[in-house]
């Protein structure tokens, strides 16, 4: 079964800040139990997978969902309601949304015709007065490294994974050698990030990327390990006032990070030693852990908005990836 974008997307989308932070201990996990409720999400026509990505204050969602031809294309809806607007980058031949912020801004990543990927946001009608405008980028001199089948993240070249309200963007791009690293795109042009504990292996499962980025600058993400003796796969992280915080859940062997909202809460998926996914949320030290009804293999959380929505995607017993909304009574 092909791997969902939403888990692609920060199996190669990791971490850090600068080198001269100072790192905080590492977060302890605790499974609390929360009251939660969820409504799956399925794309009308979509063939075996659904995700849902992102979600803003106001209750907006985009995912993507994969074709019977085994294209990925993307979507925008509203929490309640079954009408969705699809979204493809104007000649592109795959499209991942991840992230909506407050303007209704979109921020993603497409592959051109040529198997190159790139990063791109998207500005809503009403801020055009006409129809949505898109616009592409790369970080300056990332390599133009193809992909294997459309694998997002595992060639790189440059992709765009987060989006706060004020229009700040991060990703991961890769330098020449093929290693990924992450960015922030500001008003001000682009800054590179590395993390410093990231091995510097091309392509998966190497380098480190940025996720996510709140309204206040704190960015979050993941990165591979360069100690040769640490045999966990990836770690995640979030930086506060250049201080780093590790996340990683108890008996995780790969963490992920995939988002982080205006309360520094952090949210993505680990494996356990079983290769069985389990999404979670971070704040404070401690780790709400979400599996979602019905979920066999994977629940993930994508994005936690600031008002206790949250949305991800699980995969059922036969294999099929839905996407779901969640929200913490």
């Amino acid at each position: 079964m092909k791997r969902s974008a939403l888990r692609l997307s920060t199996l190669f989308c990791a971490a850090l800040a600068a080198c001269a932070v100072a790192f905080s201990p590492v977060a302890r996990a605790q499974n609390s139990a929360p009251k939660m409720s969820f409504v799956t999400v399925d794309y009308p026509g979509a063939a075996t997978t659904t995700s849902v990505t992102g979600i803003n204050d106001f209750d907006e969602i985009v995912g993507i969902y994969d074709d019977v031809q085994g294209h990925t294309h993307s979507y925008a809806g509203k929490k309640g309601s079954t009408h969705f607007t699809p979204i493809d980058y104007p000649g592109a031949a795959q499209t991942y949304v991840f992230r909506i912020n407050n303007w209704g801004q979109i921020v993603g990543t497409y592959f051109d015709k040529d198997g190159y990927q790139h990063g791109f946001l998207r500005l809503p009608e009403w801020l055009t007065g006409w129809t949505p405008l898109y616009y592409s980028f790369d970080f300056p001199g990332a390599s133009r490294n193809k992909v294997f089948d459309y694998e997002l993240g595992t060639g790189l070249g440059t992709s765009a994974f987060g989006l706060n309200d004020l229009g700040e963007m991060v990703g991961q791009y890769a330098d020449q050698n093929g290693v990924g690293h992450g960015f922030k795109l500001t008003v001000k042009g682009f800054t590179s990030f590395a993390m410093p504990l990231a091995n510097s292996v091309p392509g998966f499962p190497g380098g480190s990327g940025l996720s996510g980025i709140n309204d206040f600058g704190d960015v979050a993400g993941a990165y591979a390990s360069k100690n040769p003796m640490d045999f966990k796969y990836g770690y995640g992280f979030l930086v506060h006032n250049n201080r780093i915080t590790l996340i990683d859940p108890p008996a995780s062997i790969l963490t992920e990070v995939f988002g982080i909202n205006n309360r520094q809460e952090v949210s993505g998926f680990y494996y356990d030693a079983n290769f069985l996914g389990h999404g979670y949320i971070y704040s404070g030290g401690r780790f709400q852990i979400v599996d979602v009804p019905g979920a066999v293999y994977i629940s993930t959380v994508g994005t936690v908005n600031n008002r206790n929505s949250f949305v991800g995607e699980y995969v059922d017993g036969f294999g099929v990836t839905h996407g779901y909304i969640g929200t913490r009574n």
